[in-house]
């Protein structure tokens, strides 16, 4: 063999080759029928409506109700009607209602959470939250907690005696009030 033979290719004949083999992998990618598939998913800036988990249906169909449904969701400046979960990210984002094991929130919202561990850093806050373990950083807000254990900047507006008063005083008003239509 001379040394012209086992010459290597040059910068160009690598970048055309390199170029036509995308080209063709696109083209071919195009021709197959999408699956389904188990993924994490990532949003940055969009709402529930382009939120669509592939884990529950083809990339890119809606889901009727709106729910992101995934191993790991992480919205960052986006929102979602409800989320069900392993673990949920949100930053800067927020949702109405959280359905997972794990959900961390920094500067987000959310509504309702049931959570196994929640941890909610400075400027997040929440409505209702059910959680074994509640993470809270100075600055966050929480209305009603209902936790096992609680740790951090701990000042629900409402906690579990809270809600129980609460909802004793409803129950004995609705029954007064029932008392007083009869009589």
């Amino acid at each position: 063999m001379t040394e012209e033979e086992t010459a290597q290719p040059t910068d160009q004949a690598l970048a055309a080759a390199e170029s036509e083999a995308a080209t063709e992998a696109v083209a071919e990618a195009a021709m197959k029928p999408r699956k389904a598939a188990k993924s994490t998913r990532t949003t940055t800036g969009s709402s529930a409506a382009s939120a669509r988990p592939r884990s529950v249906s083809p990339a890119g169909s809606p889901t009727p109700d709106g729910t992101v449904r995934a191993d790991h969701v992480e919205l960052k400046q986006g929102g979602a009607a409800r989320i069900e979960a392993t673990s949920v990210t949100l930053t800067q984002g927020g949702a109405s209602r959280i359905n997972a094991r794990d959900v961390s929130i920094s500067q987000g919202g959310a509504g309702l959470v049931r959570t196994e561990t929640l941890r909610l850093g400075t400027g997040s806050s929440a409505g209702a939250v059910l959680a074994g373990r509640a993470e809270l950083a100075k600055g966050s807000r929480i209305m009603v907690l209902v936790a096992r254990q609680t740790s951090g900047d701990v000042r629900p507006i409402l906690d579990w005696r809270g809600v129980l008063a609460l909802v004793g005083g409803i129950v004995l008003l609705r029954r007064l009030l029932g008392a007083l239509r009869r009589a």
